[in-house]
């Protein structure tokens, strides 16, 4: 099953689409994308969508116009992703991979390399298991595979199984 082309919006730079692990967001009572490194600042969101079969969320802003306008100020734009999905193109074990993410307590990105390690249905979902370290608090972060000439997307980072406590 693909989710390429049916979740973003056409007009991503002017009305960002964010996301994240859903278990970042499950049950959470007020939800802010905030960048460190944009002073912190909290910008209010909702959720969109959950996609609990792959456990990711899409995130909208509440106001998109004022967190553009913040991104601009400091010379910043959005850019999208590229997404790696579909049943033509197959995880193949040993490439090259890299986790980011905000582990707690940091003010700056963190960047992790790795190898694509394996597989495994963990809930009934499929998940990738690398050797990129992600630290807590960096889950629903981008796994990038960086092999090619373009790095995409290939899943969002979770520190570890909840129901199998694995790592």
């Amino acid at each position: 099953e693909t989710l390429e082309g049916q979740l973003l919006p056409s007009d991503v730079t002017t009305n960002p689409v964010f996301v994240t692990s859903a278990n970042v967001v499950l049950n959470a009572y007020q939800v802010n994308i905030q960048l460190p490194a944009m002073d912190q600042e909290r910008f209010p969101a909702f959720v969109t969508m959950i996609y609990d079969r792959q456990d990711l969320a899409l995130l909208h802003l509440q106001n998109p116009t004022e967190f553009l306008e913040k991104l601009a100020s400091y010379g910043l734009k959005l850019k999208a992703l590229a997404l790696r999905s579909g049943p033509d193109s197959p995880y193949n074990f040993g490439q090259k991979v890299a986790s980011l993410g905000f582990p707690l307590f940091t003010s700056s990105i963190k960047y992790s390399n790795g190898e694509l390690a394996g597989t495994e249905q963990v809930d009934g979902k499929l998940m990738l298991q690398s050797t990129a370290a992600v630290s807590r608090g960096s889950q629903g972060g981008p796994l990038f595979e960086v092999e090619g000439d373009r790095p995409r997307v290939i899943g969002v980072n979770m520190g570890s199984a909840s129901e199998e406590n694995a790592q």
